[in-house]
């Protein structure tokens, strides 16, 4: 059975002469498989469970980037978002920020590209 994830350690430390590893954080790959579960049979978007950022695009002229972590870069030309592990860098002309809220964000003008970074 394959690990779901890692765990990192710092470095040791010695209790009574003993060495003790202690646990820094546990970082999970997947999904646990209740989650699974559950995504399958309610037909839940796993880009929801996850908490990655999904994103709608009406022809050259609109985008919708849900579930953003915020705004980085914002000009005319450029915007750049963070998403959960990416930054997303949109070029383009004349880019305006039509709405924004702690989950969506809103973009107008002339996309010309979407570069993932």
């Amino acid at each position: 059975m394959a690990a779901r994830g890692r765990t990192q350690f710092a470095p040791t430390i010695k209790k009574a002469g003993v060495p003790v590893a202690r646990r820094i954080q546990k970082i999970h790959t997947d999904p646990p498989p209740v989650k699974r579960k559950v995504v399958g049979r309610l037909d839940v978007p796993v880009d929801a469970l996850r908490g990655l950022a999904r994103m709608e695009i009406v022809g050259d002229g609109e985008m919708l980037i849900e579930n953003h972590t915020g705004i980085i870069e914002y000009s005319p030309a450029d915007v750049k978002v963070a998403a959960k592990r990416r930054i997303i860098h949109i070029k383009g002309e004349d880019l305006l920020l039509d709405g924004m809220d702690a989950e969506n964000l809103h973009i107008k003008g002339k996309i010309k590209t979407i570069e993932f970074i």
